[in-house]
């Protein structure tokens, strides 16, 4: 084998090395988005529904304590 045509193989190999590697970086990303756009989704799901929570136990404070509940409760202890 000569010189040149170990060169040639050296370089055409390392070349295909280096292509490769960029490719599973590329395939790698693009996986990693779409995952992170299923983890963003989620996250804006989640804070909704924490929103609807907290305005649920904001309502359900104000009847707690409202003065008319205290009053049902002792004509339901009474009878």
């Amino acid at each position: 084998m000569t010189l040149w045509t170990f060169l040639a193989i050296f370089f055409g190999g390392a070349f295909l090395l280096e292509a490769y590697k960029t490719h599973r970086k590329s395939k790698l990303k693009a996986g990693q988005s779409s995952e992170l756009a299923a983890v963003k989704t989620e996250l804006d799901a989640l804070k909704a529904e924490n929103q609807a929570m907290k305005a649920r136990i904001e309502t359900l404070e104000a009847i707690v304590t409202d003065g008319r509940f205290d009053l049902d409760q002792e004509f339901r202890k009474l009878g």
